[in-house]
């Protein structure tokens, strides 16, 4: 465990690892810690750590913040410098909405040893986002009461009295009354405020560029159409600051929302989950290497229209027979002319006997193109080539690091490196397109 400062915060940087560290973490975090690994709550499905006697084995990627400590949690292999770091929290910021069969593979809650569990700020800002992003929802967060205009053109976002309107015209003449709703506001209702202001402080931390996008065009939209919306200063106050607005029943989700949301926030004792359990890190990893090795559907598509997996049975390895019903590559990568397929593993396994990969994948996929294993490491380069007979797989160290510097910066270094690897393969030149 080692302390970096990132952006005026400090952090005890760990590593997601199988190796046992001391535990030399404080004594309330470590209760804290042993107490969510033997928790069964669902989304409490992986534990942070796992326990030895007084060692541990880190087994999340991603930031636990308790009262005493910020924790931030490296992938495999990773340095430990402030670049990491910042490396890190741009993956969990970035990539806050990735899914696995419908399931956030990102953990994102709060608690505290005081109170039951209290939701995240990531739950407080999708359903404010949502509220926002919904139009019909302006009739939720502006005042009860409307002001009556009497005028000969339409107004927008009005209703029309009509019994007003013919008692007006004697008075007035020609025009229709409308009842507008107070969209410039009053002294005494600001909750519009508080809940723009509330969003956008949320937006700084939990959002997306997409939701940064979304909400800005949604503000310049309602300013157009006359709405008043303000960022405000929130201070300590907030809560009384929402209760004395006149309300009625169709405001009580934004208020509710609202007031939950600040009175979690002053829970001093509290502790907060942003990870992914290293479970679910394996299927990130999985999703940057497709990224990083260029996937091709249309390649894959290609090699299973040219062999019928479904049917296809081997008998040449040891007199056995294998029914191919799991062949499922990580990678079918296409780049620069070249193709090559391979599997993804998120351990550092060297040693693996990889049967599945050498013969099942290769003579399932027609033992046409080179096939690969990535292992990470501290470094990207070659490990050794394994031979069998026809049969040929390379086994690749890959650079975590490196892997993630290209899907955030959008560089192609990673898969560069690896074709040149892969000019050793006695399959190279099956590889052209």
């Amino acid at each position: 465990m080692k302390d970096i400062q990132w952006k005026n915060k400090n952090y005890k940087v760990l590593i997601d690892s199988e190796e046992e560290l001391q535990s030399d973490f404080l004594q309330a975090d470590l209760d804290f810690m042993r107490k969510n690994s033997e928790d069964s709550l669902s989304k409490r499905q992986f534990p942070l750590v796992e326990f030895n006697g007084d060692k541990v084995k880190i087994k999340f990627v991603g930031e636990f913040i308790t009262p005493n400590t910020n924790f931030i949690s490296l992938p495999k292999n990773f340095k430990v410098n402030e670049k990491n770091v910042d490396l890190t929290i741009q993956i969990l910021n970035k990539y806050k909405d990735l899914k696995k069969d419908g399931n956030l593979l990102l953990s994102n809650f709060s608690f505290s040893y005081d109170k039951n569990d209290i939701e995240s700020d990531m739950f407080f800002f999708k359903k404010l986002k949502e509220f926002f992003l919904d139009y019909i929802t302006y009739e939720f967060i502006y005042p009860k009461k409307r002001i009556e205009v009497h005028s000969p053109r339409a107004i927008k976002n009005s209703k029309i009295d009509i019994v007003k309107t013919e008692r007006e015209i004697g008075r007035k003449g020609p025009g229709i009354t409308y009842k507008v709703k107070d969209i410039k506001n009053s002294g005494k209702w600001n909750l519009d405020d508080i809940y723009f202001s509330t969003l956008m402080n949320l937006l700084n931390d939990c959002g997306s560029e997409k939701d940064c996008e979304k909400i800005n065009n949604m503000f310049r939209f309602l300013k157009d159409e006359g709405y008043d919306i303000n960022l405000i200063k929130i201070d300590d106050d907030v809560i009384n600051q929402i209760k004395i607005c006149e309300t009625e029943i169709k405001h009580y989700p934004i208020v509710n929302t609202l007031v939950k949301y600040y009175e979690a926030k002053s829970v001093s004792n509290k502790f907060t989950i942003k990870v992914f359990y290293t479970k679910n890190f394996e299927y990130v990893w999985e999703f940057f290497s497709r990224i990083v090795f260029k996937y091709s559907e249309s390649f894959k598509k290609r090699i299973f229209e040219e062999v019928d997996i479904q049917n296809l049975t081997i008998t040449d390895i040891n007199d056995d027979i294998t029914e191919h019903n799991d062949i499922r590559p990580d990678v079918f990568s296409d780049y620069d002319g070249h193709r090559f397929i391979g599997d993804c593993k998120y351990y550092r396994n060297l040693e693996g006997d990889f049967y599945k990969e050498m013969y099942e994948y290769n003579i399932a996929l027609g033992n046409k193109y080179p096939m690969v294993i990535f292992v990470p490491s501290m470094k990207t380069q070659r490990s050794y080539i394994r031979k069998r007979s026809i049969y040929e797989l390379f086994v690749v160290k890959i650079s975590i690091q490196d892997v993630i510097e290209d899907v955030m910066n959008n560089t192609d270094n990673v898969i560069k490196s690896v074709h040149k690897m892969l000019e050793a393969s006695e399959r190279w030149e099956n590889t052209s397109v």
